[in-house]
């Protein structure tokens, strides 16, 4: 059609006769408007059409998909040989399963993007239109929702639950600073299936003295760092970031609806590694509750759990870690197929440790970001959560709380990363 005049382009079938065969650009407007789906692809050819233009100019595109829109983005292509199917080819080898990077069966455009880019067939990549810039192959266009190139993760729609210990639980289980009360959450999140590896922490750019295996989750990093990494996975993936850090001033000033990666609150940690259970633990199949009566049994000892799970199963801790550190994945995900949220390090979140509302309360996405008036030990502190691999089963249940100055370092303390979902 004639790309100078909008309403007088025309999508034609690639056996179209004439004009009358094609379909008109607003026609194809308002069907995908009112479609109600999240996600379209339209594939076009149209290099011989004029829209691929020669090498050194930018590609013109129409208001119909103009990247200032969001959720709307173009792909153009210029061939660096005249074998046209070479863009083809990476194509198809991306929508069958090369895309699909973080292995969760859907292959969205930044996947797809990122795996043809990798294949290298293509010697410029443009994209183009109102409020949107030229790009090369060395560098990924930004795109609002990415399901992730380099951090798999899980998504966890928004919903209610249980946070805090059982008040029925023994003494040993049960702690005053947890009252059991009801959460809400009204965004859906991207939660890390597991802790940030030393692999990972290397690719994004950061080094950091270890005597560790690559896939050993990173430990010795103090809750700044956490943050400052945080934003370099962002920055990474095209995103901007979620904090604002000058030295030990921390700002996060789009809260939750923040675009990058980030902290999970408390209240969010304790929901995904719940992941629906309100027993002691979250397994694979559901949930287990611990034995009753625990004062006189040895914590260190692997129980099995009133649905058959035995703790061995899904947590390193001191029964089975042999005093230090362990492998990420390696024991069983719960439910959400999250792993090792029990044992192997503690993980840094976002919140202040202070005290609960009270019992039976109803609150709807905490966080804790005012300085408290609980002191956790000799000063006050981030919350952890998780336990570690020296820790006994009591301690590292969902529900079991701990903290610790933002500025120290241990070797039982990593973290792990969510990101809100925006589509």
């Amino acid at each position: 059609g004639k790309l100078s005049d909008e309403n007088q382009a025309i999508f034609m079938p690639h056996d179209a006769k004439d004009k009358e065969e094609g379909i008109s650009l607003p026609v194809l407007q308002r069907q995908l408007r009112h479609s109600g789906v999240k996600h379209t692809l339209i594939i076009n050819d149209s290099l011989d059409a004029g829209i691929g233009l020669e090498s050194g100019n930018l590609v013109v595109d129409r208001d119909w998909n103009v990247c200032s829109r969001q959720e709307k983005h173009s792909y153009f292509s210029v061939a660096s040989t005249q074998n046209t199917s070479i863009l083809e080819n990476a194509f198809t080898e991306g929508l069958n399963g090369l895309g699909d990077l973080n292995k969760d069966a859907i292959t969205v455009d930044d996947e797809l993007l990122h795996a043809m880019r990798n294949s290298n067939p293509i010697s410029r990549w443009e994209s183009a239109g109102e409020g949107c810039t030229a790009f090369r192959n060395d560098k990924i266009p930004k795109v609002r929702d990415t399901r992730f190139k380099i951090y798999e993760t899980v998504r966890v729609s928004a919903g209610k639950f249980k946070m805090g210990s059982q008040a029925s639980k023994n003494s040993i289980l049960k702690r005053e600073d947890d009252p059991q009360h009801e959460v809400r959450f009204t965004r859906d999140i991207y939660v890390g299936k597991y802790e940030i590896t030393y692999d990972l922490w290397e690719e994004v750019g950061n080094s950091i003295p270890r005597k560790s295996d690559a896939q050993h989750p990173v430990h010795n990093v103090n809750w700044y760092e956490a943050l400052a990494f945080a934003n370099a996975l962002s920055e990474k993936e095209g995103v901007k970031g979620c904090y604002e850090i000058d030295g030990s001033n921390i700002r996060w000033p789009e809260g939750l609806e923040c675009d990058g990666w980030r902290l999970p609150t408390e209240s969010e940690w304790e929901y995904f590694s719940k992941a629906g259970s309100n027993a002691d633990f979250a397994t694979p199949s559901g949930q287990g509750a611990l034995p009753e009566n625990m004062e006189r049994m040895d914590l260190c000892r692997s129980f099995e759990l009133s649905d058959g799970t035995s703790i061995d199963q899904i947590a390193w801790f001191c029964g089975n870690a042999s005093d230090r550190v362990q492998r990420v994945g390696q024991k069983e995900g719960n439910r959400f197929g999250i792993h090792d949220t029990a044992g192997n390090v503690w993980e840094w979140v976002w919140d202040w440790y202070d005290e609960y509302p009270s019992e039976n309360a109803i609150v709807t996405d905490p966080i804790r970001s005012a300085i408290p008036r609980r002191k956790c030990e000799s000063t006050i502190g981030r919350a952890r959560r998780g336990g570690s691999w020296e820790n006994d089963i009591a301690t590292i249940r969902p529900a079991f709380r701990s903290c610790a100055d933002p500025n120290s370092k241990e070797s039982k303390t990593g973290f792990r990363l969510v990101r809100t979902a925006k589509d």
